[in-house]
């Protein structure tokens, strides 16, 4: 199998599309207990595409998510949504701030949706 990963194109790990595959993969991931994940390239120079998070001036949406789960939790607490298109997570933090992470995966910009606490 061939995998060719350019950059600059909607679904590219430089795009913004990729950032929120990612936020929900790492998502899914917390909440099924895996213990480590490693991004294995984290800088992209030229010639390699766009498979890191920062670049030689810039940073990637990707990075971002790492810097949003960075200020999660580190308790995690039961989320759900009924809707397929809406991925919710939740977790305490030490001072016991409750954060909530919710990813819109619809094709539409907008997904009406009432959170209960």
């Amino acid at each position: 199998m061939l995998i060719v990963v350019d950059r600059g194109g909607e679904g590219t790990p430089d795009s913004h599309y990729n950032a929120i595959w990612l936020a929900d993969v790492l998502g899914r991931m917390i909440r099924n207990g895996v213990f480590m994940v490693n991004h294995w390239m984290l800088t992209s120079k030229g010639g390699y595409g766009g498979w890191g998070l920062v670049g030689q001036s810039e940073t990637y949406p990707g990075y971002h998510v790492y810097q949003t789960y960075k200020k999660f939790g580190t308790k995690l607490v039961y989320s759900a949504s009924p809707a397929p298109d809406l991925s919710i997570y939740a977790a305490k933090r030490p001072d016991g701030t409750l954060t909530l992470l919710i990813i819109n995966l619809a094709d539409g910009p907008r997904l009406p949706c009432k959170a209960r606490l």
